[in-house]
This record gives structure tokens, C-alpha cells and sequence, in this order.
């Protein structure tokens, strides 16, 4: 398989804040060893300076953290749609903020759709899972936010509620769903050698395809990754706020990233060895 890559990611990912106020089981934030922070309003607005809004259909608000945490969140948000008005601006969120006056300024904000995670349909699942959230006190969130949206009358943001599990008990999830929030549904990943959820399948050519896809994932500090299961920063191609976007989206380095892939060798980089997105 040989892909083309113009002169542009279609999608970038901006990790706005590492930082995050659970400890879910299913995130291996204990193996963490980069360094923790929030990327400034300045820092955001130097790299959207830099996208071409023609050629940018995707802009995820978020990397390995909570996005709410950040206090410029909604301030990057609107600077975001200014912009990058025909952009699709995005962002996953536990909830556990999305109340008050920021609930009111999410939704006035200009951000296209907001997916919540929310794995569990007993509490008990789902507090086992999201330490130290509740269930009752953050399914309240969600349902609020959705009535202050009607009662704004916005048809902005799309409000995902995302299960991860089984089939089976997804359906029940559903059940309890339906006419509130749309529903999404995942199976548990590994996020590349964090966690060994699933066994990466056995393929004589394997291929990432988050690398075969034009899409850019910048952490807080600028620095780029191959993609947002690389949490820990462990292969980095380039730092946007150093050396430009445009400059480390062609630079040597992800080409040959690019070509490890193309040639079925992506493998050979320790942190996609065992990565069950490899297919």
C-alpha cells in the first residue's frame, strides 16, 4: 500500500492539556514519565496561525487529558472557529466539568461535536472504571447539558455518549440513551504498550492506520507523535513550536516514519510493536 501525502495534514489532534482529574483504569496515566502541563493560549494560536483552512477538515481539541481542566479552553475554542470557519472543531471530555457557566460557554463556543466518555451502565461499572468520578453526579452533566442546549435553542455541539466493552452490554447502554445523546460504541484498546487489553493480530504486512492517514498529533509542548496512542511521547518526530508546522509535517523523519509504514515495517518501532491498531 503506498499513500500521498500533500503538503498538509486533513486532520490535526492538539493535546491542549495533559493534565486530568480521574484515573481510569482503562489509561495508563501511572506510566506517564513526560512532563505534565497546559499549552498556552499564545503556543495554540501560533500553530492554528499556521493551518490552512482550505485543506484542514478536522481539529481535535484534546490528547491524553482532561480538556476541560484547561482555562483557556473556551477561549482557544473560539479562536479555533474564527479561524478555521469551515473546520470541524472537536473534543472528548469525561464530563465531570461540563456544568454552570462553562456548560453555557461550550455551547455558545462554536464547537462542532463533544464525545463523553461515559463506560458503564451501573455505577458500579462505571465507578470502578472512572476513579474517582460518580456516575450519578456526572450522568446529571450530561443530561443538563443536553436540556441547556434545547433551552439555547443550538443545534451545536453534537453530543456523543461513548461506551467501551462488550456488544452485549452495549445494547442495555443504548436502552438507556436513546432519545437523550447519541451512542458510540469501542472495544478496549492497548494505547500502543499501555495497557494489554488485546494481542496485536499476526499480519505479514502490517500497517498503522493512523500513519497511513494525513493526520497530525501535537502535544501540549509542541512536540509531534506518530499518533495519539503514542501517550507517553516516546517517538518524536518534530516540534512545531521550534521548527513549524509545515517544516516537521515534511521533515525527514516522518517521512521515514511514512515509509517504515508503506514498506510494512512500522513494527520495528518499539512503541508500535505491540499495538493493537496495527492492522
Amino acid at each position: 500500500m503506498k499513500t500521498a501525502y500533500k503538503n498538509f495534514p486533513v486532520q490535526i489532534r492538539i493535546e491542549n492539556t495533559i493534565n486530568c482529574n480521574a484515573s481510569c483504569t482503562i489509561c495508563p496515566r501511572e506510566k506517564l514519565t513526560r512532563p505534565q502541563g497546559t499549552m498556552s493560549f499564545e503556543n495554540f494560536c501560533t500553530i492554528l496561525d499556521q493551518c490552512d483552512p482550505d485543506k484542514l477538515k478536522d481539529l481535535h481539541l484534546q490528547g491524553f487529558g482532561e480538556p476541560l481542566l484547561d482555562n483557556d479552553f473556551v477561549k482557544k475554542i473560539i479562536y479555533a472557529r474564527k479561524k478555521l470557519p469551515n473546520t470541524r472543531l472537536f473534543f472528548v471530555t469525561n464530563a465531570s466539568l461540563l456544568k454552570g457557566d462553562l456548560a453555557k460557554e461550550i455551547i455558545l463556543s462554536g464547537v462542532d461535536k463533544i464525545k463523553i466518555s461515559f463506560y458503564g451502565i451501573t455505577a458500579c461499572d462505571y465507578e470502578n472504571i472512572h476513579r474517582p468520578l460518580k456516575y450519578a453526579a456526572i450522568r446529571k452533566n450530561i443530561l443538563d447539558f443536553i436540556k441547556l442546549k434545547k433551552t439555547l435553542k443550538s443545534s451545536k455541539p453534537r453530543v456523543s455518549v461513548k461506551y467501551i466493552g462488550s456488544i452485549s452490554e452495549f445494547i442495555s447502554f443504548i436502552f438507556q440513551w436513546i432519545g437523550k445523546a447519541n451512542v458510540e460504541f469501542s472495544h478496549f484498546h492497548n494505547y500502543g504498550s499501555g495497557r494489554k487489553f488485546k494481542l496485536q493480530k499476526k499480519n505479514k504486512k502490517p500497517l498503522c492506520p493512523m500513519v497511513s492517514r494525513p493526520i497530525m498529533q501535537i502535544l501540549w509542548n509542541g512536540d509531534v507523535v506518530p499518533c495519539c496512542y503514542d501517550f507517553n511521547g516516546d517517538y518524536i518526530i518534530g516540534n512545531v513550536l521550534e521548527s513549524g508546522l509545515k517544516n516537521v509535517w515534511e521533515s525527514k523523519k516522518y517521512q521515514s516514519l511514512r515509509k517504515l509504514n508503506n514498506e510494512y515495517k512500522i513494527t520495528s518501532i518499539p512503541i508500535c510493536s505491540s499495538c493493537d491498531k496495527i492492522k
